[in-house]
C-alpha cells in the first residue's frame, strides 16, 4: 500500500514542477522586456553628448555683423569664393563680398577653413568631437567627419599638399603641464591615423602655419629656436621661417633676422613668400623672392600678430594669394581686406553675416558651507593644553615639564631625551654658587669625579608635537 502511494506522490511533484516551469517560461519574456524598458527609462541623456547641438534650456542670440575679429580666409581654386570663420561658425561667401552663408553653426568652435587643390574639401579645426581636432567637409557644409581623432592633443591649422592626398597641421600636447610641445604633423586624408611627425619639439619649439610648394617637395612653416618666455626678447628675431626637405627629412632656415618673420605663403608660381614681421614695432606684411632673398613690405598696420603668446589659434590668421597671384586676401582689423601685390593698394571686401549663438547656462554646483563661529585647533608646544574655544594655548612658565602617557608619541618611553625638555624660565631657577674653579654649581651639589667642579650641560629638546 505504501509503494503505489509513494508513486502518486512522485507523480504529483513532477506535475507541479512541470506547471510552474511553463508558467516561468511564459512570464519569462515580458518580466525581461518590462525590466529593459524601466532600465531604459531611467537612463538619462547626457546633454553634451553632441556637443554641436544646441541645449534645450540654452539661450539663443542671433544679430547680423559686418565685422569679423582674427578671422582666417581662404579662397577657392577658381578664384569666385571665400570662405571664413565668424564667432566660431564657418561662411562662405562671394570674394567681391556681399552676404555670407554660413555652411557650419552650433556650440562646436569651428575655425581655420582651407579649401583643397580640387575645391571639393574644406578642411578645418573644430572641437566638436570634445577637442580641437581637423575635419573635412564639403564646400555647402555637408558630410563633416573628423580626420584626426586626438583624445589627449589639440590638432589645429590644417593645410594641404598640392595633390590633395595630405593635410598638415600643428599638434600641440594636451597632457603635459606648463608649456606643452608643439609639433608639425602631416596626416592622409583617406584616415589620419596616428600621421607623420615631420618637426620635433626638442630641435623647434612651436612649429605650425605650414604651406607646401608646388612640387611638394618643401613644407615652409614658422617656429622658434628658444622656448617660451613670459618676456620675450623680439628685438633679435624670436620667431624664423623655415623650410623643411621632404626629399632629405632636414629643415633648414629661410627667413627671420629683425622684426622676426612668421606665418609664411607661398605665391601659385611659387617664386615668392609672404609672411608676417615687426618692422619699427608694427605688425608689417612682408614679401620676399626666394630667387634673390630680397624682402620688401606690402602693407604697415596690419591685424597685431601674437608673437609674444601661447600662438595656440597660431600666429595670425590664416590667408591666402588668389589663384592669380596677384593679389592677398586676409582679415584685417576686423574687416576682410584685399591687398594689390605689386602696387600694395589695400580695398575693404564688404560683407554681412547672420550669426546665430547659443549661450546654454553656467556649469557650475554650490557646495554649502558650515556658518557660525569658526573653531580652531593651533598648536604651539608639545606640552599644550586646550581653552575653552578648543585652541591651545602654550603652557606658563614653571608649569609641568614632561608629557602627559597620551600625548607622547608612540616608540617613546618615558624619560627620554627626546620627550623631555625644560619648562623653568630663567627667573624661576634657582641660582647657583661659584665654585673654586670659578664655575657655578647648585647649592649643596657635590660635583662629579674627573668634572672639575663643571656641571655638564643638559640637552634639552626641541621638537614640537
Amino acid at each position: 500500500m505504501r509503494k503505489p502511494l509513494s508513486i502518486l506522490a512522485s507523480i504529483l511533484t513532477l506535475g507541479m514542477g512541470i506547471g510552474l516551469a511553463s508558467s516561468a517560461a511564459a512570464q519569462g519574456p515580458a518580466s525581461t522586456s518590462t525590466k529593459d524598458a524601466k532600465k531604459k527609462d531611467s537612463k538619462k541623456t547626457d546633454p553634451a553628448a553632441d556637443i554641436n547641438k544646441p541645449r534645450a534650456d540654452a539661450r539663443r542670440l542671433a544679430f547680423t555683423t559686418s565685422e569679423a575679429t582674427w578671422s582666417s580666409v581662404d579662397v577657392s581654386p577658381d578664384g569666385q569664393t571665400l570662405v571664413c570663420d565668424i564667432l566660431g561658425d564657418i561662411y562662405t561667401l562671394p570674394i567681391s563680398g556681399g552676404a555670407a552663408k554660413a555652411i557650419s553653426s552650433g556650440p562646436a568652435y569651428d575655425t581655420q577653413p582651407r579649401f583643397s587643390p580640387d575645391g571639393k574639401t574644406i578642411a578645418f579645426t573644430s572641437d566638436r568631437s570634445g577637442i580641437e581636432n581637423i575635419w573635412l567637409m564639403d564646400p555647402d557644409g555637408k558630410n563633416p567627419q573628423a580626420l584626426t581623432t586626438e583624445k589627449d592633443s589639440y590638432v589645429r591649422s590644417p593645410s594641404w599638399t598640392p595633390d590633395g592626398r595630405y593635410v598638415l597641421a600643428r599638434k600641440e600636447d594636451g597632457k603635459r603641464a606648463g608649456i606643452p610641445p608643439v609639433e608639425l604633423w602631416m596626416f592622409h586624408r583617406e584616415g589620419g591615423g596616428a600621421g607623420i611627425k615631420l618637426t620635433a619639439g626638442d630641435d623647434l619649439s612651436n612649429a605650425g602655419g605650414a604651406v607646401v610648394s608646388r612640387d611638394g617637395k618643401s613644407v615652409y612653416f614658422s617656429a622658434r629656436l628658444r622656448k617660451f618666455n613670459y618676456t620675450p626678447n623680439l628685438s633679435d628675431g624670436l620667431w624664423q621661417i623655415w623650410r623643411y626637405d621632404r626629399d632629405l627629412a632636414e629643415t633648414f632656415p629661410v627667413a627671420g633676422g629683425f622684426g622676426g618673420a612668421v606665418r609664411p605663403a607661398l605665391s601659385p608660381d611659387g617664386k615668392t613668400l609672404t609672411f608676417v614681421s615687426r618692422r619699427d614695432d608694427d605688425t608689417c606684411l612682408v614679401a620676399r623672392d626666394l630667387a634673390s632673398g630680397s624682402e620688401r613690405i606690402l602693407a604697415r598696420g596690419v591685424t597685431r600678430d601674437e608673437m609674444e603668446g601661447f600662438a595656440q589659434m597660431d600666429l595670425w590668421p590664416g590667408y591666402a594669394f588668389t589663384p592669380d597671384g596677384k593679389s592677398l586676401v586676409f582679415s584685417n582689423h576686423g574687416r576682410l581686406a584685399r591687398l594689390e601685390v605689386a602696387t600694395g593698394t589695400l580695398a575693404d571686401i564688404p560683407f554681412t553675416a547672420e550669426v546665430e549663438q547659443f549661450a546654454a547656462p553656467r556649469v557650475a554646483w554650490q557646495e554649502k558651507m558650515d556658518m557660525g563661529p569658526v573653531k580652531a585647533k593651533i598648536r604651539v608646544g608639545r606640552a599644550s593644553r586646550r581653552t575653552a574655544a578648543g585652541s591651545r594655548s602654550r603652557p606658563s612658565a614653571g608649569s609641568g615639564c614632561r608629557r602627559s602617557p597620551a600625548e607622547r608619541p608612540p616608540g617613546r618611553r618615558a624619560g627620554s631625551r627626546a620627550t623631555t625638555h625644560r619648562c623653568r624660565s630663567a627667573s624661576t631657577r634657582r641660582p647657583s654658587a661659584p665654585t673654586a674653579a670659578g664655575s657655578r654649581t647648585s647649592p649643596g651639589a657635590t660635583p662629579r669625579a674627573g668634572t672639575s667642579g663643571r656641571r655638564r650641560p643638559r640637552r634639552v629638546s626641541r621638537r614640537y608635537g
